[in-house]
């Protein structure tokens, strides 16, 4: 019996391995163009980065400059940097003096007997004490009966009359000193 070989499918394998060569050039080939890509954009990146960095340096050198030959323009810089905390630590402390002694203007003017504020003082945690000047004992007393109505109450937490005074100069009047918290304000200016 003739055994034959067949030299085909030994050219068969060998196409197989040609194949799968060149799918791996191909994969290589495309991997260090990739990067090669990847590296061109981080060297472009270290270059953007360096001529930002030089950038600034300059500017950073050039104001140092401007500031050490404009030693006055330094000083009034200085004082406006004093000026602009003394503000800012105001501002935070600031009680709203003016639109809480408006609204006990009001207060007052709406009572009925005639009352001069004397001595108007609040802090920041709006704890105030007033002097109200009387021409006569009757309108003081008077008065003193109107801190117990509803219309005080809207304006103050809390309000205590701490002394009753005469004063004798050329005319008699009468003091009420008086104490107390007043209600926070929104922001239009009312309770």
């Amino acid at each position: 019996m003739k055994r034959r070989l067949n030299l085909f499918t030994q050219q068969a394998s060998a196409k197989h391995i040609v194949n799968y060569y060149a799918v791996a050039r191909k994969i290589a080939l495309s991997f260090f163009l990739f990067c090669i890509l990847i590296a061109f954009s981080l060297i472009g990146y270290f270059f953007y980065l360096s001529n930002q960095r030089d950038s600034i340096k300059r500017s950073a050198q050039n104001y140092s400059l401007f500031i050490l030959s404009n030693e006055q323009f330094s000083v009034q810089i200085q004082e406006f940097v004093f000026k602009y905390k003394i503000l800012t630590g105001y501002i935070s402390q600031d009680a709203q003096a003016y639109r809480y002694y408006l609204r006990l203007a009001k207060l007052i003017q709406d009572t009925p007997p005639p009352a001069k504020i004397s001595s108007f003082s609040i802090d920041s945690t709006r704890v105030t004490s007033i002097i109200l000047t009387f021409n006569s004992y009757e309108e003081a007393i008077l008065f003193v009966n109107q801190m117990e109505q509803p219309v005080f109450l809207d304006v103050f937490e809390t309000i205590t009359l701490e002394g009753f005074d005469i004063t004798s100069t050329s005319t008699t009047s009468y003091q009420l000193s008086l104490s107390g918290i007043f209600k926070p304000l929104n922001k239009d200016g009312s309770s």
